[in-house]
């Protein structure tokens, strides 16, 4: 027989004590869930902030570097030079001062101020669109001396440069240049096929071959995810294919304000929007604002974003966060 101190010591809790201690698991339940919660959403933040930050830095880097690059022609200075083009299909943009460096600005309703290129399309409402033109991301210097304007343009065996059969590149000396496509592949010889140039080039005038680029920048929605993205169209390719080509996700709007030297200093006295008679022999500066956003939703705010004479809201849902920077067109100060 058991024992009365035996039998209450297997009595277990009571109705009361079992409520209380559920009820206690259940706060402790909830105050973890919510800690996890919160933490998650500090990451998703943070990881948010950290995408944009990165591809911002990109973005800008990509604009930045072909502002900079702006109408390079070598030793010599466009604005005394006037590249000779040979034209081939597609038709290489002209390569002129008031022609290298241009901005269309958003008039709302898909109307830009002047009006876009026919082979910019799709563009989202509200943004603006920038063309830049130049030379000499790369150079090698030519090897040997021509001897009839047909020759082939000789460079080092190593192609240093890259260059291949459909390019566009550039000779220049510090009195001429051409621009031309080239129409052989280099192969191991290191010679560059072209069509007629303006004249000879030779090896004691330290002629150089640069590497050529005129680049469209402008935002579109990616046709996969649907997400607003930077798009770059090469001027100098045909359309289709990978022409033009999505470089960054989340670029949701760019605003470009264009600095105007009206007295010959080389410093902007203003900074303005593109109009259709913006003097952009001028333009010695651009001002870029870049509105960001996450990929993911964040459940953050709306975003009222103001730039340039521009004001757009956004719904809530994604992070989102402006970047801005300033690039001078070093070849304006030559």
């Amino acid at each position: 027989m058991n024992s009365p101190t035996s039998t209450a010591h297997q009595r277990g809790l009571t109705l009361i004590e079992l409520l209380i201690s559920m009820a206690l698991g259940v706060v402790l339940t909830l105050g973890i869930s919510e800690i996890y919660i919160n933490s998650k959403q500090t990451y998703r933040m943070q990881d948010g902030l950290a995408r944009m930050q990165e591809s911002a830095r990109f973005a800008l880097g990509f604009i930045s570097k072909d502002i900079r690059n702006t109408g390079y022609i070598g030793c010599g200075n466009i604005s005394a030079i006037t590249p000779n083009i040979i034209t081939t299909t597609p038709t290489i943009p002209a390569y002129t001062l008031d022609s290298v460096f241009e901005g269309y600005q958003n008039q709302g309703s898909q109307t830009w101020a002047p009006s876009l290129p026919a082979a910019v399309t799709s563009v989202v409402d509200d943004t603006d669109v920038i063309t830049t033109t130049g030379a000499g991301h790369c150079s090698t210097p030519m090897t040997t001396t021509m001897t009839a304007t047909s020759d082939n343009l000789t460079i080092a065996a190593a192609n240093e440069c890259g260059f291949a059969q459909g390019d566009v590149a550039v000779i220049a000396n510090c009195s001429s240049a051409d621009i031309f496509r080239i129409t052989n592949v280099p192969g191991v010889t290191g010679e560059l096929a072209h069509g007629a140039l303006s004249g000879l080039y030779t090896t004691t005038e330290v002629a150089d071959i640069l590497s050529y680029s005129s680049n469209t920048y402008f935002i579109r929605n990616d046709a996969t995810s649907g997400v607003p993205s930077l798009y770059v169209l090469d001027n100098s390719q045909s359309l289709g294919g990978s022409n033009p080509v999505a470089l960054i996700e989340g670029v949701e709007n760019m605003q470009i304000q264009y600095g105007i030297d009206t007295d010959g200093d080389n410093v902007p006295e203003q900074y303005a929007d593109a109009t259709a008679g913006t003097n952009w022999t001028q333009v010695v500066s651009a001002r870029i604002t870049l509105l960001m956003r996450s990929l993911e939703n964040t459940n953050s705010p709306a975003y009222s974003f103001s730039a340039g004479g521009t004001t757009k809201n956004y719904a809530a849902g994604p992070l989102r966060k402006e970047f801005v920077s300033t690039v001078q067109i070093r070849n304006r100060g030559l």
